[in-house]
Order: C-alpha cells, then structure tokens, then sequence
C-alpha cells in the first residue's frame, strides 16, 4: 500500500512539474539536474509577443491596400 501511495505522489509530481515546465533529469542520482524553463504565463506571454513582432513586420513589408 505504501508502494502504491509512494508511486501515485511520485506522477503526480511530476505531471505537475512537466505542466509546469520543470524537466527532471533521468538519471537525477547521477548528477542530473532540474532545469526550469519558466512558467506557462511566461512562455505565453513571451509567444505572443513574438506573434505580435511577425505580424508588425509582415504588415510593414506587405501593407493592407
């Protein structure tokens, strides 16, 4: 039972993490490390105005007549 209760909190984590955008290493007792990669807010926020930037510059080379 204990196993079982250890394993459900293991995935849990780290479908939380991954969510999240922490990746944990594979061989983390070895020296791997958690690398993060910021929250899912930031990456949104930082696609969309990358978005914003490729439209700027289409709409400034190829302007709506």
């Amino acid at each position: 039972m204990k196993k079982a209760l250890l394993l459900t909190l293991s995935l849990s984590f780290w479908l939380h993490a991954e969510r999240n955008g922490f990746y944990l290493g594979l061989n983390f007792l070895e020296g791997s490390y958690i690398k993060g990669q910021g929250s899912i807010g930031k990456k949104a926020s930082a696609e969309n105005a990358l978005n914003e930037a490729i439209n700027n510059a289409k709409n400034s080379l190829f302007p709506n007549t």
